[in-house]
């Protein structure tokens, strides 16, 4: 890696499927100057990496393909099932071999609207710039691809087909070889003596791409698939991760009813996509019923969505559904939340009045179809790519927003002080400009606070209220105290105590009675009047 300047966003994972936990960098691309180029060039490639001999798009094509090989009458007896892992595929391609590849297939395209020298000037700038921040550092990636770039996924296949080429050059060869981008399957007939040669030969074929194998001539797991062989003959099972904590949405999450729905019959579908056998299509269903039941979803609920599945035929769910026209419907999409009303109906209800229109009437043939999009979360919140770098920044805050500014030099900028035997801690970013918050006023004279409030305007509007009832000696508490013999406006401090989460008076005057509680400033010892404590609970 070299040192670079970065505006890409990053994150690091942590393989749960490795002993070693690995962590990997995945970069966020979205925005970035060279997106749309790897989003041309991943479409540019896209027919030669579907086209490889070995190419498996999922977990339903594998199924497929298995399947046509249950029909072959000559399949061996007593072979080996083998998977192989290429260990850090995408940050482990060579440049020069991946380029070598690109160019090979943008030549073999049938269409060739772009001409290869543009496409192959896309490829290399997506590469050259992939510039990354991590831990306050940036980077820039000299080898391979970016996991997360849109590039990424087409730009491996493309160079594990010439990889492949490279491993069909050895004497003996798979009786079946298929791969999911970094994750191959196989079925061997040669012994394992010559499974281990075929092995060393595979990690031999580049120094950069190391390859990890496992064998067995009873199972083995594949994707989300357990491959097994029983007297000749191939039956698939579910594989879950002994990582999988099955944490489903829970029922009474704000979701749309037809996604909760969709959950049981989708996973269902899943396992009876899946499962060949009957015996373990059923063991699977309980186990997902059992799961579910611990998301909150009853009984009756999910054998409703279950039962669905359990009149499908397998034969007829092992495919693609195709669809035959395209939707020709204009969608509307709101962010969804439980306080909607029935818009679906209320869009039925009243196309006539789009009707009126001549214009209208053309684009909305029929009524819009409703989607809904996800609303912030606490994920949305608390995670991102880059943290704000106030969470980052060391030693003294702002003193103070502008040099005019009377009220930011009266804020305390203390981590920490102690009052009436109480550590109150303080964030030192506050200004006068925080608004919704709760404010203490402390004298230095006293060496105490005196007072606390709360207010929705900023802290800078409240105090410069306080100040002007100071100067004009107005008969409140706050400017009877100041404006004491031995007292004046000088000895004013302020503490901005607690920024509240939700903006509401009561939600405020809650935090205010909290912290006249904890400050003491209640009278007799402070300002705060009891009519004031008072406002919520009246016996107070």
């Amino acid at each position: 890696m070299m040192m670079s300047s970065a505006d890409s966003k990053s994150w690091r994972a942590c393989s749960k499927n490795k002993k070693e936990r690995p962590l990997r960098t995945i970069v966020n691309g979205i925005g970035t100057p060279t997106e749309r180029m790897a989003h041309l060039a991943e479409r540019e490639l896209n027919d030669y990496v579907t086209s490889s001999p070995s190419y498996i798009k999922d977990t339903t094509d594998f199924l497929i393909q298995l399947e046509a090989l249950k029909k072959d009458d000559s399949f061996p007896e007593n072979p080996i099932l083998f998977c192989f892992d290429i260990v850090k595929l995408y940050p482990s391609i060579p440049k020069t071999e991946g380029l070598a590849a690109c160019k090979v297939a943008l030549e073999k395209r049938s269409r060739k609207d772009i001409h290869t020298d543009a496409v192959m000037e896309m490829i290399k700038s997506v590469l050259e710039n992939n510039v990354f921040a991590f831990n306050n550092e940036s980077y820039h990636q000299i080898e391979g691809v970016a996991i997360g770039s849109r590039l990424g996924r087409n730009y491996a296949c493309t160079y594990m087909r010439s990889w492949d080429e490279e491993l069909a050059k050895f004497q003996l060869q798979p009786y079946v070889y298929k791969r999911y981008i970094d994750d191959g399957f196989g079925i061997w007939t040669h012994g394992q003596e010559k499974l281990d040669e075929f092995y060393k030969y595979a990690n031999s074929i580049h120094p950069n791409i190391k390859v990890e194998i496992r064998y067995s001539r009873e199972q083995i797991e594949f994707l989300d698939t357990v491959v097994k062989l029983h007297h000749g003959k191939i039956i698939t099972d579910l594989y879950t991760k002994p990582t999988d904590k099955h944490i489903y949405v829970q029922c009474r999450s704000d979701h749309p009813n037809s996604t909760k729905r969709s959950i049981p019959y989708g996973l269902g579908l899943r396992i009876k996509r899946i499962c060949s056998e009957e015996t373990g299509y059923l063991k699977h269903r309980r186990e997902l019923k059992h799961n579910l039941r611990k998301r909150g979803y009853s009984s009756k609920f999910l054998e409703r969505e279950l039962s669905k599945v359990d009149k499908l035929k397998r034969s007829d769910i092992l495919g693609y559904r195709h669809r035959e026209n395209e939707i020709d419907r204009v969608p509307l999409v709101l962010t969804y939340a439980k306080q909607l009303p029935d818009v679906r109906n209320i869009t039925h209800k009243h196309m006539n009045i789009l009707h009126k229109s001549e214009k209208l009437q053309k684009i909305f043939k029929s009524p819009p179809i409703l989607a809904f999009r996800r609303g912030r979360n606490l994920g949305d919140v608390l995670v991102h790519g880059k943290h704000n770098k106030i969470f980052k920044e060391k030693g003294k805050p702002e003193v103070t927003c502008s040099p005019k500014c009377k009220i930011c030099p009266l804020i305390m900028r203390s981590s920490s002080l102690k009052t009436n035997n109480t550590t109150v801690k303080l964030n030192q970013y506050h200004m006068c400009k925080t608004w919704n918050a709760v404010y203490g006023i402390r004298c230095d004279k006293c060496d105490q606070f005196v007072y606390v409030g709360e207010t929705e305007r900023s802290i800078g509007e409240r105090l410069k209220e306080h100040l002007a009832d100071v100067t004009h000696g107005r008969n409140k508490s706050v400017p009877n105290h100041f404006n004491q013999n031995d007292h004046s406006i000088k000895d004013i401090k302020i503490a901005i105590l607690e920024r509240c989460l939700e903006n509401s008076r009561y939600y405020r005057k809650t935090k205010e009675i909290f912290w006249i509680d904890k400050l003491n400033t209640g009278m007799p010892l402070g300002l705060n009047k009891k009519s004031q404590l008072g406002v919520l609970w009246p016996d107070y």
